[in-house]
């Protein structure tokens, strides 16, 4: 969830990017500007994007609008795009106050900057200049909009005075839009593991400048500081791709500086590289490689495919991590078609193998397999994608229209899902807009059918270059380029994570399921037949280690990380022994162990109650001295869906 609101955040102020905050050093994380609101407006509007909207196929999108406008006329009393016509200059600041960010979003405009606080003021309570409204942006649902002089300023928090006032960016004399970032403070917002990999890459800001052209835009993205391990892309790599992608990302990788990279990456996340890493670094740490990153109509997911030189010191690592994992690979049968490399279970996706005389290729989708294993020509002209790139690292491009195209043929069933949802909410007492959707819908279809060819024409290429210490991504709409891996990132990170955390849950269950069955072979061990009264003496006597205390993924919690609730001897099979801290899931969940050895999952304020609850347990008198009966865990046996304790028998001592 971090990083969707980090991804949230960087997508608010990139509407509206700026350059350098040197005033606000240390705790600005994003600035933009667009310095001439009306000169962008007028570039854009003679531009292709303005000969699409004036499209005829777009004249039903045209009366859609104003239809809207109207109705909101109507509503607000006063026609709001007419104000908004108004802003001369837009700066948006992103700052990191107390541990969140807080975005603040400032409009001049010079002749009616009075008429839009006047109108925030009938939709807020207002104090003085200032008026607190509920605007449902991504950072709060409550903000301040305030006005200066002829500037109006929006921000998402209600303290006062939590951003400094500073003076706006300053930015080139032609750009319409500019911009930075900072990228290390917003890396920490992910959480422990984002600011490991922030100072390890060395993450510096992004300096971005925008100047809109008669095909689109002229974009410059510079990377200060960023540490990636690039070498020039080979391209001869990309001219055997058989077909052409919706959208490209490659670069050349340094082999030793990848090598090294990966072993403080390991490192600063506190991962243990094993006898496998030894080896594939030592592989490939003299030679040069390539990364593909590509999207085509046929795949659901991004095709990631990699290619290293062929070598003996590879193949000599693939054939051993085959024979020790007991993987079903040929690599022999590798130089005719493409094998299937297993990966862990529970992996997002399948990864496959091919062998050709000068390289080895890794790719989620074999089909790439076939032009580039061929040796012939496919079907990307890879000499026009890198045309005056001599020496780039890295190349970006998208097909406008072939994407705009498969948007299309998605449409029909994003339809379906919207509109049942918002007819579930008709059924709910809520409001049903499902009839005015398909109308938007409809229209929508056409225009974007009729846009199609004309966005084919657009160029959509960024390369990467070094410039100094820096490196550079620069190219025509190259921000569309940049913009789709953003997307991809927040659809492949939580899949990635959720990997990686149920990964983490299976073992610490097994862990659990380990130390209940030592718990068992111990209570055979001894005269009395009965549980342990604690852990200790068990795991010494039956030779268990000490790591199965520790929950993986859990390194920093405090221990204990399981809690033993001892139980009495006559106890149900469904009785919890052994209970998982909730704050080594990071709150979500946690894993119960049972008498008979079962461990499950308890997910959210379940979690949080059985460990209460066990705490509880654990600290009366007869937990130590004879265990816990059935009925002290009534209060919680339903959320551990537990057999209900049988109601004791009601003795009536007679009075004398």
């Amino acid at each position: 969830m971090r990083l969707i609101r980090l991804a949230a955040s960087l997508m608010l102020v990139a509407s509206a990017a700026g350059a350098d905050a040197a005033s606000n050093e240390g705790s600005v994380v994003a600035d933009g500007l667009m310095p001439s609101i009306p000169r962008t407006v007028q570039r854009v509007s003679t531009g292709p994007l303005g000969e699409i909207w004036r499209l005829k196929e777009m004249e039903p999108v045209r009366a859609l609008v104003e239809e809207q406008a109207a109705a909101l006329r109507t509503r607000l009393g006063v026609d709001l795009l007419d104000v908004l016509s108004d802003v001369s200059e837009l700066r948006s600041r992103t700052l990191l106050c107390q541990g969140r960010p807080v975005t603040e979003l400032s409009m001049r405009l010079p002749t009616r900057a009075a008429d839009l606080a006047a109108l925030a003021a009938q939709f807020g309570t207002a104090a003085g200049d200032e008026t607190v409204v509920n605007i449902p942006l991504p950072q709060a649902k409550i903000g301040r909009i305030r006005r200066a002089d002829d500037w109006v300023v929006y921000t998402d928090a209600t303290a006062e005075d939590v951003l400094p006032a500073g003076p706006p960016p300053t930015v080139a004399a032609d750009a319409d839009s500019a911009g930075f970032y900072d990228l290390a403070p917003l890396l920490g917002l992910a959480g422990p593991e984002g600011e490991a990999v922030g100072r390890t890459l060395g993450a510096g800001r992004v300096l971005y400048e925008q100047a809109v052209t008669a095909s689109g835009s002229r974009d410059s993205f510079r990377l200060i500081g960023l540490r990636l391990p690039l070498a020039p892309l080979d391209p001869a790599v990309l001219a055997g791709l058989p077909d052409r992608p919706l959208a490209l990302f490659a670069v050349g990788l340094d082999g030793p500086a990848t090598t090294d990279l990966i072993d403080e990456l390991l490192a600063a996340l506190q991962i243990t590289p094993t006898d496998l890493t030894a080896e594939l670094r030592a592989a490939i740490s003299g030679s040069t490689g390539t990364a593909l990153l590509a999207v085509y109509p046929s795949a659901p997911f991004p095709t990631v495919t990699a290619a290293f030189p062929a070598s003996a010191a590879l193949d000599a690592v693939l054939a051993s991590w085959a024979e020790e994992a007991e993987l079903d690979l040929d690599l022999a049968a590798a130089h005719q078609e493409a094998q299937m490399l297993p990966l862990p279970r529970g992996f997002p996706f399948m990864v496959q193998v091919r062998r050709t005389v000068g390289h080895w290729w890794i790719s989620t989708d074999a089909a790439r397999f076939d032009g580039i294993t061929s040796g012939s020509s496919g079907a990307l002209d890879a000499a026009k994608l890198l045309e005056g790139g001599d020496g780039a690292l890295g190349v970006a491009s998208q097909d406008l229209g072939g994407l705009a195209q498969f948007t299309l043929g998605m449409l029909p069933m994003m339809q379906a899902g919207l509109v049942q949802i918002q007819q579930a909410q008709g059924r709910r007492g809520g409001v049903d807009n499902s009839a005015p959707m398909k109308r938007w819908f409809a229209v929508g279809q056409r225009a974007l059918a009729a846009a199609i060819p004309m966005l084919t024409k657009l160029p959509c290429r960024g390369l990467l270059v070094r410039q100094g210490a820096d490196l550079e991504l620069r190219g025509d709409n190259a921000a569309a380029v940049v913009m789709l891996p953003a997307v991809m990132a927040g659809i492949l990170l939580p899949a990635i994570t959720l990997v990686r955390e149920n990964a983490q849950r299976t073992k610490s269950g097994n862990n659990m399921r380990q130390i209940v069955t030592a718990l068992i072979a111990d209570m055979g061990e001894r005269e009395d037949g009965g549980w342990p009264a604690d852990l200790d003496g068990p795991l010494e006597r039956m030779q268990m280690p000490e790591e199965l205390l520790v929950s993986p993924g859990a390194k920093d919690v405090p221990q204990p990380h399981y809690l033993y609730v001892r139980p009495i001897a006559e106890t149900p099979s469904s009785q919890p022994v052994l209970v998982e801290n909730p704050a080594c899931r990071r709150g979500r969940g946690a894993m119960v162990a049972r008498v008979d050895g079962s461990v499950s999952y308890l997910a959210g304020s379940a979690a949080h109650q059985v460990w209460a609850e066990a705490q509880r347990l654990a600290a009366l008198p007869q937990a130590a001295a004879a265990g816990i009966a059935p009925a002290d865990w009534a209060a919680v046996a339903e959320t551990l869906g537990m057999p209900a304790p049988e109601p004791a028998e009601m003795v009536v001592e007679p009075a004398f």
